[in-house]
């Protein structure tokens, strides 16, 4: 187990934002685009982008902190913060859109 001697309030703060917080937040704001399925931009559309937003923040600002670690626990590198940087927005917006297809196309013909 790595030592977490010296590590802040705010950096476990940021950590938990990015690996457990936002992903329970942003799986409730899915949960919300698809049962409201009203159109492609609802407050919980708006939400989700949020959440996302302040996930990759939290990712971001652990990193800066100098203490940043993989969810592994093994000290994060910038290559691992690019790849979350770039493929998390990715597959949050294809996740988006398939949810917004299937609330929107598919549930509301039902």
């Amino acid at each position: 187990m790595p030592a977490t001697e010296g590590i802040t309030l705010f950096t476990i703060l940021c950590r938990l934002t990015w690996m457990l917080f936002g992903p329970f937040a942003l799986m409730f704001a899915a949960f919300s685009i698809v049962r409201l399925g009203e159109s492609w931009l609802t407050a919980a559309d708006i939400a989700f982008f949020v959440i996302l937003g302040v996930m990759l923040l939290g990712r971001y600002l652990e990193f800066q902190s100098g203490q940043a670690q993989t969810a592994s626990g093994e000290p994060a590198t910038r290559a691992h913060l690019v790849r979350y940087l770039t493929v998390m927005p990715v597959v949050a917006i294809g996740a988006w859109v398939l949810l917004n297809l299937v609330a929107v196309h598919w549930l509301a013909r039902s």
